[in-house]
């Protein structure tokens, strides 16, 4: 069977854990599934060369055609976390692409999809305090001081003149209520789930049974 489950959300929303505890459940299932990371080097769709040019004109371009390849060779249940939008659409909200030309992109990414694909969000209702109490602290201060240095070379960053940690929670508000804008016009299968719920994902594949056997 071929399907793809993108698991998408701001940083420390449960992106990875999520999608690697649901394609374990596909794998208790007796489902022929696997789990790709966002970070992954070699990422069968943006390894690490692609995501390091994200700043270059055919970006989109070259995103699109890495995931047109993707589909067609595709033959298994894959869960991807991050690739639909954060490593896509990301980069391309931070280097100030023109809205229109964001939503055109992700119409094109849609229609490469189609039906065999579909996407869950999860969602942090309040960035501020999901930063300053959860993710700052969990992750440390390097993490923290490499992601605000991102942020602030931007052009969205440079732009707004942000920086330190309310530049980098301002960022990713913004970019989180940016994707939900852009999800609110999806065509393909998508669902909002509160980050913050516990075992959402056991919940999620019951759910989607009827989809998978």
């Amino acid at each position: 069977m071929s399907w793809v489950l993108h698991i998408e959300g701001i940083p420390g929303s449960g992106k990875t854990t999520g999608a690697r505890q649901l394609a374990g459940h596909c794998a208790a299932m007796n489902l022929d599934s696997y789990w790709v990371a966002e970070d992954t080097a070699d990422h069968p769709i943006t390894p690490a060369c692609l995501r390091a040019a994200s700043g270059s004109k055919d970006f989109a371009k070259q995103c699109l055609g890495a995931w047109r390849d993707f589909v067609a060779g595709n033959e298994r249940i894959a869960v991807l976390d991050g690739f639909a939008l954060q490593s896509t659409v990301r980069f391309l909200f931070a280097n100030g692409v023109p809205e229109e030309q964001i939503f055109r992109y992700f119409e094109q990414w849609q229609r490469i999809g189609g039906s065999s694909t579909s996407l869950v969000f999860l969602y942090v209702a309040d960035p501020e305090t999901h930063f300053k109490r959860f993710v700052i602290p969990l992750r440390g201060e390097q993490w923290s001081a490499k992601l605000e240095a991102y942020v602030a070379r931007t052009t969205f960053g440079i732009e707004r003149g942000l920086g330190g940690a309310d530049g980098l929670i301002k960022f990713w508000s913004e970019y989180q209520q940016f994707c939900l804008k852009l999800l609110a016009s999806a065509s393909i299968k998508v669902d909002i789930i509160d980050a913050h719920v516990n075992g959402w994902e056991a919940c999620y594949i019951e759910r989607l049974k009827a989809k998978l056997l």
